[in-house]
């Protein structure tokens, strides 16, 4: 059985009961994605939920502010998918690529990459301010105007931020055939 989110959280002593109490109550009357609700409310930073869900899912979990993407990879996902999805490969090694996440549940995601680069997918998860600066540093200076767009637009649709709610705790695979 897995641990929800939140719980993970006061476990781990990064937030308290009452904070979690006070972000679910925020969550059922405002709505929103937990994660979101608790970086806004100052009780944990991104990092911490990006250590939780490596945890929780047996993922590993990678600073990706201090690692250098492999420049052969860079072309294998373009652009508006790594944003879309924020992910980024960052190496390869035979048959696979490593690519780093902020959504470890994302299974349609992986299995597009995959698809689509012909690449087994090893993930490892990032935190999600991280990500988005790995982004602009690897895609450069000329493509700035094109994230940006790419993010509103994906913000707009809420479809950026990581979905972290008490509801998706757990994946059921099951579903997912």
């Amino acid at each position: 059985m897995s641990v929800r989110l939140g719980e993970l959280l006061v476990k781990n002593g990064m937030m308290t009961r009452e904070q979690l109490a006070d972000a679910l109550r925020y969550q059922r009357e405002s709505g929103g994605r937990l994660g979101s609700i608790l970086i806004d409310q100052g009780y944990v930073t991104d990092d911490q939920i990006a250590k939780v869900l490596s945890q929780q899912y047996d993922v590993p979990f990678i600073d990706i502010s201090q690692i250098e993407p492999d420049p052969e990879v860079r072309g294998l996902v373009p652009l508006a998918t790594a944003i879309r999805y924020q992910l980024l490969p960052i190496k390869k090694l035979g048959t696979s690529i490593t690519v780093a996440v902020t959504d470890p549940t994302n299974v349609l995601a992986l299995d597009e990459i995959k698809f689509m680069t012909g690449y087994r997918i090893e993930t490892v998860v990032a935190s999600e301010s991280a990500m988005r600066q790995a982004l602009e540093d690897l895609y450069g200076s000329e493509h700035t105007l094109e994230l940006q767009r790419v993010y509103d637009e994906l913000a707009a649709e809420g479809e950026y931020e990581l979905d972290i709610t008490e509801e998706t705790g757990e994946v059921d695979l099951t579903e997912l055939q």
